[in-house]
């Protein structure tokens, strides 16, 4: 057994180690310090207290956007016993850090014995696809989720590469499930669903294979067998689906009710939108020279040696522009596969016999244009207006997780085929397009010699293939510098010192690069000449690419981003301001009421909630009725008041100004961390009734009605909800309605009146699973002012009670979940005990 498994052992071992080494500070009680995270925390507050004071999972939250439901924030379904696999692996491996680098790795090298590589060679993939700079990058940014999707993908397609195979089928089937479930857990669709244009392909082309070889029964077999396993992965993860589904028509990815005059709109997210993060055509060649665009954001000065050649006039000024200048808007750093690994991906292109390296090859050039975005866009306008659920998704320069999947898989092929050769296979001849027939060497020699000939191009005459000043500082600079008082001459000598920093910046990765490749070409012709044994020769190669990958990505994360865990322990770190503090004192006397802070990009910042109830937050699924409403209302009041602020013109009146801040139960605005907040005393509270009612026909009509609306005295519904409130009394308006008792999902309020009223409630419209009763008895929630809650109410003393019944709801689902994670645990065990009674 120990010798069968040793080697998989070892490679495990080789793993945790250097996923260790790598994130070394976790041995002395350190963690990242990831901005993410930390909105992710603030945004989930609410959530964790009344999950560890009363043990019960809210599915509401209001400490975000005035409210919102919390299914894709930080839920957890007891059905889901698979997803406690992954915190376990990091809780052993001390820190997250260690653990997804681990799993990336495992899953890959998965993949390379799936494939029938030499475990060693599969190591090679694994290290390289865990070490890509993509990954790293996202692990200092804290996107988790998306990291922890990508690292079962390459065991998911390890599965399906295992049951096209008549002897390993139910072997494959087990790992296909174990896996789909517990991608299907990290919570991250939009990975999978890049994942599914390898997949698909993948399964086709085995079908088309079958069929040629007249093994078809053999395939649907199979197919059937992946189906089973993907229904049963689906099922462990049904509440989360569920939800998740019912959700996302009312978020921003579902389609709007307004009509506006854009070709960018879609039934999804906006075109705009999709591609606001889209790779430049050029840039992708970073996939080989990380810096071929500068690298991450930040200022060039942060480079040590990019001013040296810098004309002394303009060294200050040159250093603090972006080291970056490319299509994005910013990045945190390039997609680098690896020097190494681009050039192994070549030899695959040229050596390796079987047709499926087309099927990868067409697969990464598609995934690539895709991931250019608005810079290529027919092919992006035709996925996002005929491909299912294209438009659900953003930032299509997160595509590129596909070329960088393929890379290091057609790397594991191309080594594996050149590392079987003798001395004298070398020497066989080949016959290639256009060259005739050449042998094996020559055409290592042309082929290692061209790529070696792009990068001295590079690095000789750098404008040759890049342009080193965006499009945008293109157009924009000449005019800036104009103003600054620069004349022309003064003008290009700044910009001919901007491009010459960067692209000194350039030629120092152009010439790593070169470095790595002519290393690992001298290693191959060592190997071709038979003066390296393949141990060492492969040896050589996995040593380069981890040096290689570890230096780079040391630019990306390193000791600078670790903190002591201690320090984010309570609110991930985040103390109380003076303003904060102001604030926590006033919930003693109301409890509920919302904060607009202005100190951080309000809506995209959730560090408010940490201890507020907030009008803005952070979420990439917010309801898109209040998307909407910040659009269109909430940013202009802002600079409104703002605009007040800064002209010293403020007064409380001011608040009369902003219907939506009113509404909303806006009570502080927080201008300033270090004094006292801003008190909006025209607030309209909790509830209150109203003397009109302001029928209209259409969501437009609703929504731009608020410009000018009094929501003190009146509500503004669409028609179909107008005429459910039907007339208001003449003396409608006087009630003394207040909020009782509060609790995210069950809201009381006393209420008392000598008249019927339509009762206008400040919490978030969302049509599903809110009931209302009045003294016990169904009543019926109606819509009014384009994103609030409204009732018609009786007179007389009344209680009223608003409560989100989705636990209820959707209550037998988890033992569904329950039911399918336990089959998947022994589907796994059972198919691996099956395979190796079989072999």
């Amino acid at each position: 057994m120990l010798k069968k498994y040793g080697i998989h052992l070892i490679a495990v071992g080789i793993f945790i180690a250097l996923a260790a080494i790598f994130n070394a500070p976790v041995l002395s009680g350190k963690t990242i310090e990831q901005n993410d995270i930390m909105q992710y925390q603030g945004s989930s507050r609410e959530i964790k207290e009344y999950r560890d004071k009363e043990d019960r999972q809210i599915l509401w939250t209001n400490v975000i956007f005035s409210g919102m439901p919390s299914y894709m924030t930080s839920v957890i379904h007891d059905g889901e016993i698979l997803k406690k696999i992954p915190t376990i692996i990091n809780t052993v491996l001390l820190d997250h850090s260690v653990g997804y680098i681990f799993m990336l790795m495992l899953g890959f090298y998965l993949l390379g014995i799936s494939l029938n590589a030499d475990p060693r060679v599969a190591m090679i993939g694994a290290l390289a696809y865990g070490f890509s700079s993509y990954f790293i990058i996202l692990l200092e940014a804290g996107h988790n989720a998306k990291i922890h999707a990508m690292a079962y993908l390459p065991a998911i397609l390890a599965g399906m590469v295992w049951s096209y195979r008549r002897s390993k089928i139910f072997l494959g089937a087990g790992i296909f499930a174990f896996f789909l479930s517990l991608e299907l857990s990290a919570r991250h669709p939009q990975m999978f669903y890049y994942f599914l244009f390898i997949a698909v392909p993948f399964g086709i082309y085995q079908g088309v294979k079958a069929l040629m070889n007249k093994t078809l029964n053999q395939w649907i077999k199979a197919t059937g067998f992946l189906i089973v396993g993907g229904l049963l992965a689906l099922a462990t993860n049904y509440p989360y689906l569920k939800s998740t589904l019912d959700f996302s028509k009312h978020t921003i990815r579902g389609k709007s009710e307004l009509q506006l005059n854009t070709g960018n709109a879609t039934r999804g997210l906006d075109k705009d939108y999709i591609t606001n993060w889209s790779y430049g055509i050029d840039e992708s060649w970073t996939l080989l020279i990380p810096n071929f665009k500068g690298g991450k954001t930040g200022r060039i000065g942060e480079n040590e040696t990019a001013l040296d050649a810098v004309d002394s006039r303009f060294k200050q000024a040159i250093s603090q522009q972006n080291s970056y200048y490319g299509d994005q808007p910013f990045t945190s750093g390039p997609v680098y596969a690896g020097a190494i690994l681009v050039f192994l991906a070549l030899m695959a292109l040229i050596f390796y016999k079987g047709k499926l390296k087309y099927l990868f090859l067409g697969v990464f050039f598609l995934t690539l244009a895709l991931s250019w975005g608005k810079n290529f866009m027919p092919l992006t306008d035709f996925f996002v207006d005929h491909f299912p659920y294209y438009n659900k998704f953003r930032a299509v320069s997160s595509m590129l997780v596909v070329p960088e999947f393929i890379l290091p898989l057609l790397a594991i092929l191309g080594l594996s085929t050149i590392s079987q050769w003798s001395k004298s296979d070398w020497n066989q001849e080949l016959k290639i397009p256009i060259l005739g027939k050449r042998s094996k060497l020559k055409v290592f020699y042309i082929g290692s010699g061209a790529l070696l000939l792009f990068l001295a191009l590079n690095y000789v005459s750098p404008s040759l293939f890049n342009t080193f000043l965006s499009n945008q500082e293109a157009e924009t600079l000449p005019k800036a510098l104009s103003e600054a008082g620069f004349n022309s001459d003064q003008s290009n000598l700044f910009m001919e010192s901007l491009e010459g920093a960067r692209m000194g910046i350039f030629k120092a990765d152009v010439l790593r690069s070169l470095f790595f490749i002519l290393v690992g070409s001298a290693l191959t012709w060592l190997f071709a000449q038979g003066q390296l044994r393949k141990n060492i020769y492969i040896l050589g190669l996995g040593l380069l690419i981890v040096i290689d990958l570890f230096v780079v990505d040391k630019r990306y994360l390193n000791s600078d981003n670790f903190v002591n865990e201690q320090k984010l322990d309570k609110n991930y770190g985040v103390n109380p301001t003076v303003a904060d503090q102001y604030i926590i004192r006033e919930y003693a006397n109301d409890p509920y009421f919302r904060t607009l802070n202005l100190t951080v990009s309000p809506f995209n910042d959730a560090t408010t909630s940490f201890y507020h109830y907030s009008l803005g937050g952070y979420h990439g699924a917010k309801l898109k009725i209040y998307q909407e409403l910040i659009e269109h209302q909430l940013t202009n009041e802002i600079d409104i008041f703002r605009n007040a602020l800064n002209n010293q013109q403020f007064s409380p009146n001011l608040f009369l100004q902003t219907p939506a801040m009113r509404m909303l139960n806006m009570r502080y605005a927080i201008i300033n961390p270090n004094s006292q907040p801003v008190e909006n005393t025209h607030r309209l509270g909790n509830a209150w009734a109203v003397k009109n009612i302001k029928s209209v026909e259409s969501a437009n009509d609703e929504l731009f009605g608020l410009k000018n609306l009094d929501p003190a005295e009146t509500a503004i519904m669409r028609k179909e909800y107008a005429d459910k409130a039907g007339s208001l009394p003449a003396k409608a308006g006087n009630a003394d309605i207040k909020l009782s008792s509060y609790d995210p999902e069950i809201l009381e309020y006393s209420y008392q009146s000598a008249t019927e009223n339509l009762v206008v409630f400040s919490e978030i419209w969302y049509p599903e699973h809110w009931k209302v009763t009045i003294d016990g008895e169904p009543a019926e929630l109606l819509r009014a002012n384009y994103v609030l809650r409204a009732l018609k109410v009786p007179a007389g003393k009344h209680t009223i009670k608003m409560e989100f019944t989705a636990v209820e709801d959707y209550k037998g689902i988890e033992s569904v979940s329950l039911v399918s994670s336990i089959l998947i645990l022994l589907l796994l065990p059972f198919s691996i005990y099956y395979q190796n009674k079989i072999s």
